[in-house]
C-alpha cells in the first residue's frame, strides 16, 4: 500500500516541475520579445528625422498685475425728494425710462391746496368791496376836515366842528388801513399756497435714466420722502474698484492700469490711469476705493467707450515686475492632461519633458495682459509663465509638433 502511494507523489512532484519550468520559459520568451519589439521600435525612432524650428527658452520681464473687480458708476447721481405732504395721484415714469430735463415725474393731489387758494381769494374779494365801501367815506371826511380847518384858520368854524371833523377822518383812516392789512394778510397767505403747489409737481433737474421709483400712485409720502434716483445723462461716469489695503502706499492717483471689461468689445486691455483714491480704508472690508475716469478711454481707436452704468469688470493694477520664462500655448502639449513641451538636446534629439504651467497672459504686441475670466482679444497669442521643468537656454520644438516624436532627430 506505501509503495504505490510513494510513486504516486512523486510523480505529482515531476509534473509540477515540469509546469514550472515551463511556465519560466513561457515568461523568457514574452519578455525577450517585448525588448526586442522595444529595441525595434527605438531604432527605428531615433533614425526618424525631422525637419522644424525651434525657440530658445528665455526669461524675460514681467509685469506682475494684480486685478480687482469693480463697476461703471455715473458721476452725477441726482435723488428727488417731496418738499410737502400729500397722496400721490400721478407717477409717469418707470426705472430704466429716459427722462428729460423738466419733464414731470409726478404729481400729488393739490386737491384741498386749490380749494384753500380759491376760499382765500373770495375771502379777498369780500374785504375789497368792504373797503371800498368805507374808502368812500374816508375820502368824504378827508375833505370835509380839509374844509373845517381852512374854516378854523378864517375863524369861521369853531374848534369842537374841526375836532369832531378830525375824529371822525381818523377813525375812517384806521378802518381803510385796517382793511388794507387783512388784504396784504390774505395775499401773503395765497402766495404762500402757491408756493406749495409748486411743490405737489416734482420735475426733473437732469436729462437721464431712473434708476429707482420709490413711490407709486395712491401713496401718501411726506417732506423729504425718497421718490426717485436718476443717473444723469452726458456728466461722464466712473470705474470704481475696491483694492486691498495692503496696496495702499502703492498705488496712487495718476498711476498706469489695465481695464477689462466683458461688455465692451476691444480690441485689447483698455490703457486707463487711476483719477480718484479715496484716502481712506474701510475698516470691515480692508479694502479702499480708486476711480478711473472713462472719459477718454478709448475702446478701439478713435472711439471711446459708451459706459453702461452698472457694468461688470476688473482693473489690473501694476504692483511690480519679476523674471519668467513664458511660452506660447501652442507649444505645450497635454497628455492626459499632464502638460509637456519637445526638448532639444545637445545632439538635436528631441525628448518629450513635463514641465509645471503658471499664469496665462495674453500678449497683444503692445505688453502682457493678466487672462481674466472670458477675456479674449482680437490678434492676441495666449502665453504662459513656465514655473518648473524648463530652464533658460534650452530649446523646445516650435513647428511641426503633429509629426515631432521622442527620439527624432532635428534636421
Amino acid at each position: 500500500m506505501k509503495e504505490p502511494l510513494m510513486n504516486a507523489l512523486n510523480a505529482s512532484r515531476y509534473f509540477e516541475r515540469l509546469l514550472h519550468v515551463f511556465l519560466l520559459c513561457c515568461m523568457f520568451l514574452v519578455i525577450y520579445g517585448c525588448k526586442k519589439q522595444e529595441e525595434v521600435r527605438k531604432l527605428s525612432i531615433s533614425q526618424g528625422k525631422i525637419s522644424a524650428a525651434t525657440y530658445t527658452v528665455r526669461a524675460k520681464n514681467v509685469p506682475v498685475y494684480t486685478g480687482f473687480s469693480g463697476n461703471i458708476e455715473p458721476k452725477t447721481v441726482v435723488r428727488l425728494s417731496a418738499k410737502a405732504p400729500g397722496y400721490v395721484s400721478e407717477v409717469r415714469f418707470k426705472e430704466g425710462e429716459y427722462v428729460k430735463r423738466g419733464e414731470v415725474l409726478v404729481r400729488l393731489d393739490d386737491t384741498s391746496l386749490r380749494e384753500n387758494i380759491a376760499s382765500l381769494r373770495a375771502e379777498k374779494l369780500s374785504v375789497l368791496r368792504e373797503k371800498e365801501a368805507v374808502y368812500a367815506q374816508f375820502i368824504y371826511a378827508k375833505k370835509n376836515f380839509q374844509r373845517f380847518r381852512r374854516l378854523f384858520k378864517d375863524s369861521a368854524a369853531t374848534k369842537e366842528e374841526l375836532d369832531r371833523a378830525r375824529a371822525g377822518f381818523q377813525s375812517l383812516k384806521r378802518r381803510v388801513e385796517a382793511f388794507s392789512a387783512r388784504i396784504s394778510s390774505i395775499e401773503h397767505k395765497i402766495s404762500s399756497l402757491k408756493s406749495e403747489l409748486k411743490y405737489q409737481v416734482i420735475k426733473s433737474p437732469v436729462s437721464g435714466w431712473i434708476t429707482k421709483k420709490m413711490v407709486d400712485k395712491g401713496t401718501f409720502v411726506g417732506p423729504g420722502a425718497l421718490l426717485f434716483e436718476l443717473y444723469a445723462d452726458g456728466d461722464g461716469a466712473w470705474f470704481v474698484a475696491y483694492l486691498n489695503e495692503a496696496l495702499f502706499d502703492k498705488v496712487n492717483e495718476g498711476d498706469d492700469a489695465l481695464l477689462f471689461m466683458p461688455s465692451i468689445k476691444a480690441d485689447g486691455p483698455l490703457a486707463c490711469k487711476i483719477e480718484r483714491k479715496v484716502p481712506q480704508i474701510d475698516p470691515l472690508s480692508h479694502t479702499f476705493k480708486v476711480k478711473v475716469d472713462l472719459e477718454g478711454v478709448e475702446a478701439v481707436e478713435g472711439k471711446t467707450i459708451k459706459a453702461k452704468m452698472g457694468a461688470y469688470g476688473r482693473l489690473w493694477v501694476k504692483t511690480g515686475v519679476k523674471d519668467e520664462i513664458l511660452l506660447l500655448d501652442e507649444l505645450i502639449i497635454s497628455r492626459g492632461g499632464i502638460k509637456g513641451v519637445y526638448v532639444v538636446g545637445k545632439d538635436n534629439v528631441i525628448a518629450w519633458r513635463v514641465i509645471q504651467v503658471g499664469r496665462a497672459y495674453l500678449d497683444t504686441g503692445s505688453g502682457l495682459f493678466p487672462v481674466s475670466h472670458g477675456a479674449g482679444f482680437k490678434g492676441a497669442k495666449k502665453v504662459y509663465s513656465i514655473t518648473g521643468g524648463l530652464f533658460e537656454g534650452e530649446r523646445v520644438v516650435a513647428s511641426n509638433l503633429d509629426r515631432a516624436r521622442e527620439g527624432m532627430r532635428i534636421e
